[in-house]
């Protein structure tokens, strides 16, 4: 498709994909499950953690210290349906404290999988 701005002089050239309809492996559930991680990271003063579920079923998300010691508990065992997910975590305890400035490892566990992952604050 082509637009021309006449007051500029201009000519626009629109291109764009022919539309198939609706795709058909955007309904189907991640091939893994994996942990994708933070966003923003560093944070200040909440994060956003994404992971992706490959199957339905229980879900633990926490946040440790570098001491091992879990700071926060997101999710706790919480039956998730096999898709993308994101879960945001304030920055705070299970006690509703601040978490002081560093690096906090999170951890994704399923019936299939436990994985884990770093976050800044």
């Amino acid at each position: 498709m082509f637009v021309s701005d006449a007051v500029r002089g201009l000519i626009y050239v629109i291109q764009s994909e022919p539309s198939t309809g609706a795709d058909p492996e955007a309904d189907l559930p991640p091939r893994l499950t994996e942990l994708h991680g933070n966003y923003p990271n560093p944070f200040n003063p909440s994060t956003t953690i994404r992971f992706a579920l490959s199957s339905e079923g229980p879900v633990s998300l926490e946040i440790y210290d570098l001491s091992g010691r879990r700071v926060r508990q997101l999710l706790r065992g919480e039956s998730l349906p096999a898709c993308e997910h994101a879960v945001v975590w304030d920055g705070r305890d299970d006690e509703g404290r601040a978490a002081a400035a560093g690096v906090y490892p999170v951890s994704l566990r399923t019936r299939e999988k436990r994985s884990a992952g770093r976050s800044c604050w």
